[in-house]
């Protein structure tokens, strides 16, 4: 019965080690594809418009331009999550 408790526990112990890498891994992946996906997007947005944000920003301080990349952030930070789940 000891041993049979003993085999079972291990067996646990390394189910529990299993599903955490697993988790682990899949946060990693999940988070780089997240973080690609909005660099994209960005990337996708500057081009867009007739201007560049990465200018609008830096040099010239515009703090408008600031607020439209938040929102885009905001926005494809959402539709990646929900795509996610």
């Amino acid at each position: 019965m000891a041993q049979e408790n003993a085999i079972l526990g291990q067996s646990i112990n390394n189910g529990v080690w299993v599903g955490l890498v697993e988790g682990l891994i899949g946060s990693v992946v999940y988070s780089v594809l997240g973080i690609v996906v909005l660099m994209v997007g960005f990337k996708i947005f500057d081009w867009i418009t007739p201007f560049s944000l990465n200018t609008e920003i830096e040099e010239k301080n515009n703090t408008a331009a600031g607020v439209i990349v938040a929102g885009i952030m905001i926005a494809l930070g959402l539709i990646v999550a929900a795509a996610i789940l």
